[in-house]
């Protein structure tokens, strides 16, 4: 189905105090009429379906929680409301559109459209089980055009997977750079796994912080200090990879940071 019209959708609570709730069983539907959270309001859409809220989508101050192994996809370009949080408990949270308060991400969040820039007003939160998906599909350096970027006015703070996603049609050069994949007020913790960064065995991707972003950069693997603008691997690279080594079972680093074998991170 398509709700579409000029007035508005509000989800309340019941008579006596129940909240609101969305359940969407089959299919892929869309909300294309302003919509307004008027109480903490619980969303569940099921593996292989969707929903996505073309338009405003106020949270008021509310809580939306989406759960379910199906998408809610956020594609309003206009928001408006007091704050909240989206909830991403299950399934994928994806879209091009604002989230007009916090983006907490207990699942997977896909910025986006394939691709796209997801916008999050306030902070986003990833736990430790959760993924951010972020396609790579071109070389151009733009932000939503070549790759996506989760934007957030507020701080990010990272945890769990880094999933990047290279589109079958690009093909990665040296030097080809996706800066701000994340970018934020304030970045504290890194991401925990990053996958995929292997092209082959010369190249990879490298991901690198900053006080405000993260960025990525095709480069030669073994290169601990491409974020330095350096694209040689040196002697430099293997005195860094030596000290920050350590057996498995150490105390101190290893080779996340300092890798000639497995990956470039």
């Amino acid at each position: 189905y398509i709700i579409a019209g000029a007035g508005s959708i509000n989800l309340t609570a019941d008579s006596v105090g129940g909240m609101p709730s969305v359940d969407v069983q089959a299919g892929d539907h869309e909300f294309q009429v302003r919509t307004n959270l008027q109480a903490d309001t619980f969303l569940t859409v099921a593996m292989g379906h969707s929903l996505a809220f073309n338009h405003r989508l106020n949270l008021n101050g509310h809580t939306l929680t989406k759960t379910g192994d199906g998408t809610l996809a956020i594609n309003n370009d206009l928001s408006t409301g007091s704050g909240g949080t989206l909830n991403c408990e299950g399934g994928n949270c994806s879209g091009s559109g604002t989230v007009n308060g916090a983006l907490v991400n207990g699942s997977t969040v896909s910025p986006g459209n394939s691709p796209g820039v997801l916008t999050v007003d306030g902070d986003y939160t990833q736990g430790s089980t959760a993924t951010l998906a972020i396609e790579l599909t071109g070389s151009g350096g733009v932000a939503g055009t070549d790759y996506d970027r989760l934007l957030v006015w507020g701080s990010a703070n990272l945890d769990g997977t880094l999933d990047l996603q290279v589109d079958a049609g690009y093909t990665p050069t040296i030097g080809d750079s996706m800066p701000g994949i994340v970018t934020s007020a304030n970045t504290a913790g890194t991401f925990a796994t990053v996958n995929n960064v292997v092209f082959d065995g010369r190249r990879g991707v490298a991901v690198t912080y900053t006080e405000t972003s993260v960025d990525a950069q095709v480069a030669l693997r073994g290169n601990t200090d491409v974020a330095s603008g350096d694209v040689d691997v040196d002697t430099g690279d293997l005195t860094t990879s030596i000290i920050n080594f350590t057996s498995a079972g150490g105390s101190g680093k290893t080779w996340a940071e300092g890798d000639t074998v497995s990956y470039t991170h």
